[in-house]
């Protein structure tokens, strides 16, 4: 893998995941911090391989959650929502009342597309 690209590893690492996870487990933490990468294709190919991971990503993606870059911490969520697993909606969950609206709004979207805000009801 040394032979690619920044902008190409983290896809490419997201697709050997699906052959061979033992291989890419321990790299999907370094993968998560490529969210606050200043290149936009570099971050876009981080989503792209951790959506790809899918729950296996969810750990790395939930510590990105916890950290203040607000760009990083919207596309985890961003790929949460792709995830779309109950272990990416628990996480999800969580979120509905972040801060930032971005997050909120994935949150809220992945949850609707994984149907489970219909039965929700709220209290005020």
């Amino acid at each position: 893998m040394t032979q690619l690209s920044a902008r190409q590893r983290p896809y490419a690492l997201g697709h050997l995941y699906t052959d061979y996870p033992c291989a890419v487990t321990d790299e999907l933490p370094r993968m998560a911090e490529l969210l606050a990468d200043p290149d936009g294709l570099v971050r876009q190919s981080a989503v792209n391989g951790l959506s790809i991971c899918g729950d296996a990503a969810v750990p790395a993606l939930t510590l990105v959650l916890a950290a203040p870059h607000q760009g990083a911490r919207t596309r985890a969520t961003g790929a949460l929502r792709r995830i779309g697993t109950m272990a990416a909606a628990r996480v999800l969950f969580g979120l509905l009342n972040d801060e930032n609206y971005l997050v909120r709004m994935y949150a809220h979207e992945g949850l609707d597309e994984m149907g489970l805000l219909e039965n929700v009801l709220l209290f005020t």
